[in-house]
């Protein structure tokens, strides 16, 4: 895990530490189970890197400008966790990163997610994220665990409450390694379609409707 820095005054970049090496803490502490949590979804497993930002201006210009409320950010097999946009809590660390690790893992493994939809990629995460870790307390009235949203050329899009309960019905109690064989056939067909309709049994929701 390394930290990337912003440029600012003394005094500044003094509580940038402060704040990053607080998250740093949290993230080393849970990053073990975690990984190992998001291991079980992966038919084959490479550390991806992850990275504390403290400040704003310290992520790559290749993401563009984020808006405020995003506190964690995927870029290839790069995962980026926002120190200044806490409060950082111990059980939203691991469900984060592991939403995020889940979104480089299946990067690496499917060579850039050619063959993945992204509304199924981030759907998936949350899936995986809060059958692992739960759904996150709320502080001050306030959820702590935002729904993801896909950043891509400067545009924001999030798959719809409809998309994200009809992907967790779909992958609904299936093991980890029910994943593990969907990821391999993705890779291995090209077809999304085909994969899902394969290992999860997608055509039983098109038998029903064809016969209701």
């Amino acid at each position: 895990m390394s930290l990337l820095e912003a440029n600012t005054t003394a005094d500044a970049r003094l509580g940038m530490r402060q704040r990053a090496e607080h998250l740093r803490r949290l993230v080393a502490a849970a990053s073990g189970e975690v990984v190992q949590r998001v291991k079980s979804y992966m038919p084959a497993w490479v550390d991806p890197s992850v990275f504390v930002v403290a400040g704003d201006d310290a992520y790559p210009d290749s993401l563009g400008k984020l808006p405020d409320w995003v506190r964690a950010v995927t870029q290839r097999d790069m995962v980026l966790l926002f120190a200044e946009r806490g409060p950082w809590l111990p059980g939203e660390v691991s469900r984060i990163l592991c939403h995020e690790l889940f979104h480089a893992a299946t990067w690496t493994f499917l060579a850039q997610q050619a063959a993945l939809p992204w509304w199924f990629n981030e759907a998936a995460a949350d899936w995986v994220s809060t059958r692992e870790f739960g759904v996150v307390a709320r502080v001050d009235g306030v959820a702590q665990n935002a729904p993801s949203r896909r950043i891509q050329a400067g545009v924001i899009a999030e798959p719809s409450p409809l998309v994200r309960d009809f992907t967790a019905y779909l992958l609904g109690n299936f093991p980890p390694q029910a994943m593990q064989r969907f990821l391999q056939t993705v890779k291995a067909s090209g077809d999304f379609e085909q994969a899902a309709a394969q290992v999860f049994d997608l055509w039983r929701f098109e038998d029903q409707r064809s016969h209701g």
